[in-house]
């Protein structure tokens, strides 16, 4: 199930006023799907990292926690506060390819400490997701390494993936944007990296959804990006609705005044 982050709604009064017996006139459906495209917006925009240098800071702290959690650098430091000679030994076996060596001594050292050590060549994807117990998808303090990953290059490469994907809970609403009728054109002042992130590349990351009750009508935003609820703070939630709405009441007058013109000049 998806995640309501933002919702419209419509005059009751407003709706009786232009309501046709097929359902809502373009009066008051243009204006709604209006304020929901800029919901879509504000809430990408408002979703953290909020600027470039945030950003840029998320994706330095975020190689640093893949490293501690399976660079053999990581690993020597561990052993060396502990036992400099083993350290200085498996520092040895790492950069000769000894990785027989490596499991002996990783069974042996700190009285079988860190026997359930395993040498992989690449990252296991799981083992990071599941060390992500912190705020904003961060990995959890005191969290031990369980894994040393034997390949640098192939570490290197999954840091740099991973670091592209700073940006993809706000993909979910531009996702969403896209499914509203007629809405084409793209959402400007969104920086590229929130427009592209690597879980807004799927169709199926966020959708608009339009519902007419004797209330009124709604539009609900709907995010399913992981952790998208931690990535905005109900105010900035609660902000990105007002602006929604005042966009959506300007686009309404307007309709509105066109469509009182059309009627006048029908009746002379």
């Amino acid at each position: 199930m998806g995640r309501v982050f933002g919702r419209l709604n419509t005059n009751k009064l407003a709706q009786k006023i232009i309501a046709t017996e097929k359902g809502l006139s373009p009066v008051l459906t243009k204006p709604l799907e209006s304020g929901a495209r800029t919901l879509c917006g504000m809430l990408a925009l408002f979703t953290e990292p909020g600027t470039e240098g945030t950003r840029r800071a998320y994706a330095g702290r975020m190689a640093g926690e893949i490293s501690d959690l399976f660079s053999p650098a990581s690993f020597y430091a561990t052993l060396k506060a502990s036992n400099p000679k083993q350290a200085g030994a498996f520092w040895n076996y790492y950069k000769t390819g000894n990785f027989t060596a490596m499991r002996k001594l990783l069974k042996g050292a700190a009285g079988g400490k860190f026997a359930g050590i395993a040498l992989r060549k690449t990252v296991p994807k799981d083992v990071h997701q599941s060390a992500r117990t912190g705020k904003k998808g961060r990995v959890g303090e005191g969290v031990d390494q369980r894994v040393i990953v034997t390949d640098p290059q192939r570490l290197k490469k999954y840091i740099a993936r991973s670091q592209k994907r700073i940006g993809a809970a706000a993909a979910g609403y531009m996702a969403a944007a896209k499914t509203i009728p007629g809405i084409k054109s793209r959402i400007r002042n969104i920086p590229k990296w929130k427009n592209t992130g690597a879980q807004g590349k799927s169709r199926n990351q966020g959708r608009v959804i339009f519902k007419q009750k004797r209330s009124g009508s709604r539009a609900s935003v709907f995010s399913y990006v992981d952790y998208v609820r931690s990535a905005i703070t109900p105010s900035s939630r609660r902000a990105a609705e007002r602006i929604a709405r005042g966009k959506m009441i300007k686009a309404f007058r307007i309709a509105l005044k066109k469509s009182m013109k059309r009627e006048f000049k029908k009746k002379k």
